[in-house]
């Protein structure tokens, strides 16, 4: 056999291959979302410093973040710490 005849011969092989290679890797994948369910993320909402506009700002983002669906903002009261802001000092354990 030739070279040439061998060269022919190893391209058609190879063109074979190539050209069967995406039946081979074919793979059907199906996802079925019918129904999310996305839970709320707890968040803490410290008041800012600055008298009634830190409190009137804190609020503001509670609601929005609220109303995104995504976070669950926590009353202050359940809050662990008391900011620096709110105590005029460091941090307080309730």
């Amino acid at each position: 056999m030739k070279a040439s005849n061998l060269l022919a011969a190893v391209f058609a092989a190879c063109l074979a291959l190539v050209a069967g290679a995406p039946g081979m890797a074919r793979a059907d994948i199906e996802v079925d979302v019918n129904q999310g369910a996305v839970q709320p993320l707890p968040i803490a909402i410290p008041a800012f410093s600055g008298a009634t506009r830190g409190a009137d700002i804190a609020q503001v983002i509670s609601d929005n973040l609220e109303r995104s669906g995504l976070f669950q903002p926590l009353q202050p009261s359940t809050f662990l710490f008391v900011s620096a802001f709110q105590t005029g000092s460091r941090l307080h354990q309730r």
